[in-house]
C-alpha cells in the first residue's frame, strides 16, 4: 500500500476560519443596516406624507371649490398663526395678510410655504417629512380663490423626467440633505430658517427656489421630479391616483344651479331673468356679472357692445338666491339664440356664505343651452319725401337699406301715404297720388302693386294683422279692405254714417281694428274685422296716425294740434305726450318694443323723427324728412 502525497501545499481556508471570516462579515453588515434602514423608512414617511396631504388637499377642494394659500413655515410651532393658511383673496393673495407666505411669485401666479395643517384639518406631523422638516406646499394662486372655469391649467410647471406638466399643486420634500426645508421651530416665539446644506445641484436649487448663495429667487414656478442620484433626494407629489387636482370636481360644478329666461323671442325693452341657487345664504357686495353673447350663426347677430353683454346681479343678497338681469338692447340681435360663459364675473365685487364670510364658491355652473332665446332686433321703416325713398334703420338711426325713385313704375313713388311691415319682412308702401300699394321683399326688391284706391294727402297708413294679412283705409269712400299677403282682395266694409276721411289703422292684441279720421266728423273707430264697429270722438279734426302700445293704450298724433294724444284701452282720452317736436307740425306714430313713442314731423316742414319716453323725456333725433314710418 503506498502512501499519498501532496505535490504542493493546501492554499484555502480551513472550516474554522471560514466560519470566522463570516461571522465578522455579518456582524459588519448588521451594524450597516440601521442607517440603510433608517434612510429607507424616512423616504418612505415623505412618500406617504406627501400622498396625504395631497389627498387632504383634494378634499379640501371639494368641500370649498378653492385650494388654500399655504402657511407660513417659520412660525414656531405652538404659535397661534402656525399650520394656518396665509391671508388674502384673489390672485396673488397669499402675501397680503397675516400670516404671509415667505415666497410669492406674483408674475408667475404661485405662492410658496408650508403645509396649512390645521386649515386641512389634519395632524401637525403631516406637515414634516420623514426627516423632521417641513414639506413644502406650492399652489397656484389663481386656485386659491373661487376657481373661474371648471378646469385650470396650473401656473406650476414641474419637468417630471424631462416631461413638463402643468399643476395647481406641488408638495416637495427635500430629502436626505434637506436642502431649502424649513426647520421646525419649536415653542411659540421666535423664527423658524431654512436648512442650507450646501447643495449645489441644479435641481435641487430649482426646487428650494434658491440660487447657489442660498437667496430666495422667482420664478417659483419651476419644480423637478426626477430619480435619485448622488446630488439630488428631492421628492415631488402633484398627482393623484383616481383625479385630476386640476379639475373642480363634479360634486362642486354641479353644486351652482342656474335658472334661465323661457325660450322665447324676446325684444328690445325685454328684461332677460337669471338666477343663481346657492345651497346656503351668501352675501353680495358690488355687481357681479354674468357674461353673454348671441351665438353668431347670422353675421348681423350681436348684443351689447362687439357681441359681449352683461346680465348684472340685481338682487338676492342674505338668501340662497340670486338674481342677474339683462335689459335687451335697442339694437340685440340674436337670431340663433343667446350663450351664457357658465362662471361668475365678481366684477370687483364678492359673493361670501353669510354664516362665515367665506368665499361661496364654486364661480362656476353647468353651461346651459339658450338656442332658443331669440332676440329679435327691431328697425325702425321710413318713408324718405325727399329722395322718393323707402329707408329701413335700426333703432339708433344708422341707415341699413334704402330703395325706391321719382316715378309711376315699378319700385317709384310721387308722394308717400303710409307704411308696413309684416312679418315675413316684406315691406308694404301706400302712395296717395299714384293711388296704389307697393309690396316689396325684406330686400326692398317689388314683389307687386294693388291698384285702384281713393286715398288723400293726408295719408293712408295701412296695418297688418297676425295672419299677415294687409289692412288699407280710404280716405274718400270709408272703406276699409284686407287683403292677403299676396294681394288677393278678401273683403271690406265701410265705416259707419259720416265715417268719411278715414286715414290710418292699428290692431290690438285682439285683432280689433282702431281706425283714425282727418275730416270734420271728429270721429275714430273700433271695428271687427267684419265691419261691426263703435264709435268714439275725436279731441280735434285731424288723428292722423295710430299706434297701440304693449300695456293695449293708443297713441294717436293730431295733425291740427301738433299733439300725441293717448287713449285707453276702452277709448278714453287720457293725457297728451309730453313733447314739442321742435315746434313743428307732426305725422306718423310708432311704438318700439320698450314702448318708446317715436313720431315723424311733417314733411317739409319738420324733417325729423323723434323718441321719446312715454313720461315725455326726449331720447334721440334722427334726421329725415319723413312722415310716416313703422317700427318693426
Amino acid at each position: 500500500m503506498h502512501a499519498i502525497t501532496c505535490s504542493k501545499p493546501w492554499q484555502g481556508f480551513t472550516l474554522i476560519q471560514l466560519s470566522i471570516l463570516l461571522t465578522v462579515g455579518g456582524l459588519m453588515m448588521v451594524a450597516s443596516l440601521p442607517a440603510q434602514q433608517s434612510g429607507l423608512n424616512a423616504d418612505m414617511q415623505s412618500s406617504r406624507k406627501l400622498d396625504y396631504v395631497l389627498d387632504s388637499l383634494h378634499n379640501y377642494l371639494i368641500k370649498n371649490g378653492r385650494l388654500p394659500c399655504p402657511s407660513d413655515p417659520s412660525q414656531p410651532t405652538n404659535a397661534g398663526n402656525a399650520g394656518i393658511t396665509a391671508q388674502g383673496s384673489g390672485i396673488y393673495s397669499c402675501k397680503t395678510g397675516t400670516p404671509s407666505v415667505p415666497l410669492e411669485d406674483t408674475v408667475n401666479q404661485v405662492a410658496v410655504g408650508g403645509v396649512p395643517y390645521k386649515t386641512l384639518g389634519i395632524s401637525s406631523d403631516y406637515a414634516i417629512d420623514g426627516y423632521g422638516r417641513a414639506i413644502s406646499y406650492n399652489v397656484d394662486t389663481n386656485a386659491v380663490s373661487c376657481w373661474k372655469t371648471n378646469s385650470l391649467p396650473g401656473a406650476i410647471t414641474i419637468t417630471d423626467n424631462s416631461v413638463a406638466v402643468g399643476s395647481v399643486v406641488a408638495l416637495v420634500s427635500h430629502g436626505k440633505d434637506g436642502h431649502g426645508a424649513w426647520i421646525p421651530l419649536a415653542g411659540t416665539s421666535g423664527s423658524g430658517v431654512r436648512l442650507n446644506s450646501g447643495a449645489s445641484d441644479v435641481s435641487e436649487l430649482t426646487n428650494a427656489h434658491v440660487d447657489v448663495n442660498f437667496n430666495l429667487i422667482t420664478p417659483a414656478n419651476l419644480l423637478v421630479k426626477q430619480a435619485t442620484t448622488a446630488t439630488f433626494d428631492d421628492f415631488v407629489t402633484y398627482q393623484g391616483k383616481n383625479w385630476n387636482i386640476n379639475q373642480l370636481p363634479l360634486a362642486m360644478q354641479t353644486e351652482l344651479k342656474l335658472t334661465t329666461p323661457a325660450n322665447a323671442t324676446y325684444k328690445y325693452g325685454s328684461v332677460l331673468v337669471f338666477k343663481l341657487t346657492y345651497p346656503a345664504s351668501v352675501t353680495v357686495t358690488g355687481t357681479p356679472r354674468l357674461k353673454l353673447g348671441a351665438i353668431t350663426g347670422v353675421s348681423t347677430d350681436g348684443i351689447g357692445s362687439g357681441n359681449v353683454a352683461y346680465a348684472n346681479y340685481s338682487s338676492g343678497s342674505g338668501s340662497n338666491v340670486l338674481t342677474f338681469s339683462y335689459t335687451v338692447g335697442s339694437v340685440d340681435s340674436a337670431s340663433q339664440g343667446i350663450q351664457l360663459t357658465p362662471a361668475i364675473d365678481l366684477n370687483g365685487g364678492s359673493i361670501t356664505v353669510t354664516a362665515t364670510g367665506n368665499p361661496a364658491c364654486p364661480l362656476t355652473f353647468v353651461a346651459p343651452n339658450l338656442a332658443g332665446v331669440i332676440i329679435y332686433q327691431q328697425f325702425l321703416y321710413a318713408v324718405d319725401y325727399a329722395n322718393y325713398q323707402v329707408k329701413k334703420l335700426d333703432l339708433n338711426g344708422n341707415l341699413k337699406l334704402a330703395f325706391g325713385s321719382q316715378g309711376s313704375g315699378n319700385g317709384q313713388f310721387q308722394n308717400f301715404g303710409g307704411i308696413a311691415v309684416d312679418n315675413f319682412g316684406n315691406i308694404w308702401v301706400s302712395d296717395s297720388t299714384l293711388n296704389n300699394v307697393q309690396k316689396f321683399n325684406s330686400a326692398g326688391t317689388w314683389q307687386l302693386t294693388l291698384t285702384g284706391f281713393q286715398f288723400n294727402n293726408d295719408g293712408s297708413q295701412m296695418a297688418v294683422d297676425s295672419a299677415n294679412n294687409i289692412w288699407i283705409p280710404q280716405y274718400t269712400n270709408g272703406l276699409i279692405s284686407e287683403y292677403s299677403n299676396s294681394g288677393i282682395l278678401i273683403g271690406s266694409f265701410t265705416l259707419p254714417s259720416g265715417g268719411t276721411g278715414s286715414d290710418a289703422i292699428a290692431i290690438d292684441a285682439s285683432g280689433n281694428l282702431w281706425i283714425t279720421t282727418v275730416n270734420a266728423n271728429t270721429k275714430f273707430y273700433q271695428c271687427s274685422t267684419s265691419g261691426s264697429c263703435t264709435t268714439y270722438t275725436q279731441q280735434n279734426q285731424k288723428y292722423i296716425d295710430i299706434a297701440i302700445d304693449g300695456a293695449g293704450y293708443l297713441w294717436m298724433t293730431d295733425y291740427s294740434v301738433s299733439q300725441t294724444h293717448k287713449y285707453s284701452a276702452a277709448g278714453a282720452y287720457q293725457s297728451d305726450l309730453s313733447a314739442s317736436y321742435g315746434g313743428g307740425q307732426i305725422r306718423g306714430v310708432s311704438i318700439d318694443a320698450a314702448g318708446n313713442i317715436w313720431v315723424a314731423g311733417a314733411p317739409s316742414t319738420n324733417n325729423f323723427i323723434y323718441q321719446y319716453s312715454q313720461s315725455g323725456t326726449l331720447l334721440q333725433t334722427i334726421s329725415l324728412d319723413s312722415g310716416f314710418i313703422f317700427i318693426h
